[in-house]
């Protein structure tokens, strides 16, 4: 991401395309707030979590 900026911008948005064009589906195992970050972060260091923990900002 570093190195070459523009390709990681490439690839992000690519990305972002083809999520929105529901051609890939990221697996997520739970939707957490943010204020519950530290028991995300348990939940990650016991194992077993298949998929993305994502943080909802507010949530």
């Amino acid at each position: 991401m570093r190195l070459k900026p523009a390709w990681f911008r490439h690839d992000l948005l690519t990305l972002f395309d083809l999520l929105q064009q529901k051609k890939i589906k990221p697996l997520i195992a739970e939707r957490l707030p943010l204020c519950q970050a530290r028991h995300a972060h348990e939940l990650l260091g016991s194992g077993g979590v298949i998929g993305k923990i994502v943080l909802i900002p507010n949530g």
